[in-house]
């Protein structure tokens, strides 16, 4: 019983080391910010020998902690769709290696740069499209604050929930809002 439970353990633990996650992790250190400022850690970790890439996020993905947010095309009376929101800056999918389908990252943090979502394949098809390009330029409210969201671009599907949690890839909102970033993502080399 001990060695069969051993090899289950084994295996179980190969399979969700080697799944691919649908983004890179390597090389990658995330620390918590524990309420330092992101600009000012960012830029102090920019002269250190040997980091690469810096993006920040409010939480890392995969790792069982997930935030949820309902939206619906502005204007209808339609039902909410609900999805996941992951909070980045602009350099989030570059530095994770998330492959962008359509249209263009989120713009730099400042006025009214929150407004602009990025959404992944599998929120497109939630809403009701069939092709990325289609979404883009989109406004949607959200179900809380009636918040108008432009989708300008659109994201390949990877997994940033917990894969023990969920086995399919919900959609995904992600919006450049610096202050609920939690981690720095520093790509070392």
């Amino acid at each position: 019983f001990f060695i069969t439970t051993s090899i289950l353990i084994y295996n179980q633990f190969k399979h969700y080391l080697s799944f691919d996650y649908g983004f890179s992790s390597k090389n990658i250190v995330n620390i918590e910010l524990q309420g330092v400022d992101y600009q000012k850690l960012s830029n102090e970790l920019r002269d250190v020998t040997g980091v690469t890439t810096i993006s920040a996020s409010d939480l890392i993905p995969s790792t069982g902690t997930n935030n949820g947010n309902q939206m619906r095309k502005s204007g209808s009376t339609g039902e909410y769709s609900e999805g996941g929101i992951l909070i980045t800056d602009e350099n989030f999918i570059d530095n994770l290696d998330i492959k962008l389908l359509a249209g263009k990252h989120l713009p730099p943090a400042g006025e009214s740069s929150d407004r602009f979502v990025l959404v992944n394949e599998a929120a497109v098809k939630n809403l009701g499209y069939n092709h990325p390009s289609e979404i883009l330029g989109e406004v949607f409210e959200t179900k809380w604050g009636n918040e108008q969201l432009e989708v300008i671009g659109v994201v390949k599907d990877f997994r940033y929930k917990l894969l023990l949690n969920e086995d399919k890839i919900g959609p995904l909102i992600m919006r450049n809002q610096p202050e609920h970033f939690e981690y720095l993502n520093v790509q070392l080399s």
